[in-house]
């Protein structure tokens, strides 16, 4: 992993691997603060064993979590930096459990046997740190840090599948992805929406089979 000024100047190896066994993978996230960031590594890109903070300012790494089973997924960090949710329990494509945990590592909050798709969407965390929106078997969910309250706001069918990729910076919208499935193919379109499930507008009008929007993002 390196790390850059904006203008690529500055270009500093984080990670200093050799060999494929301290592979670090390609799953890591960075707050607005951009104090640290967050990744997970060792193993392979599908069984990756850690969760490791890296210190921008004092170059420094610090493991919030480590497991010698299972393999873990996508950590997404708060925009305060001080909330980090991942993905336990990961096959290729899948992974069973949500987890949230502190700066330091301690657990604030764990999801058991559902079914998320981190390799397709993380998530996306609210401007002001207390809600994570996330696809959880195939639905759009949000979890609320404070109340510890989970709540569905939009309910995939037979053909349509929504993802939640960006919060807007004023905490009014989400941006996304609706998917239409069609046998084996299907497309994909951005979306915007409420974080009630409210408003739903479609922006890109795509029709045509294995044409998909992987990402909706706002700009900063």
């Amino acid at each position: 992993i390196f790390r850059a000024n904006s203008d690529g100047s500055s270009e500093v190896n984080v990670t200093n691997n050799s060999t494929w066994a301290g592979w670090k993978s390609q799953f890591f996230d960075l707050p607005y603060s951009g104090a640290s960031f967050v990744y997970s590594a060792g193993g392979t890109s599908n069984d990756n064993r850690q969760i490791i903070k890296y210190d921008i300012a004092e170059a420094t790494e610090t493991i919030l979590f480590s497991t010698t089973t299972g393999s873990v997924k996508t950590p997404v960090i708060s925009p305060d930096g001080n909330t980090i949710a991942y993905f336990t329990g990961c096959s290729s494509s899948t992974c069973k459990n949500l987890v949230f945990i502190n700066s330091s590592g301690q657990s604030l909050r764990i999801t058991m046997n559902s079914s998320y798709y981190p390799s397709i969407c993380a998530g996306a965390w609210s401007p002001d740190s207390d809600k994570f929106a996330v696809m959880e078997r195939m639905n759009i969910v949000i979890y609320t840090m404070s109340s510890k309250e989970k709540k569905t706001i939009l309910t995939a069918d037979s053909s349509n599948i929504y993802l939640v990729t960006d919060w807007s910076a004023d905490g009014s919208r989400l941006a996304g992805v609706k998917l239409v499935l069609s046998g084996q193919s299907g497309f994909g379109n951005a979306i915007l929406f409420n974080p009630d499930g409210t408003g739903l507008t479609q922006l890109t009008n795509y029709t045509s089979a294995d044409t998909v929007v992987s990402r909706a993002l706002f700009a900063r």
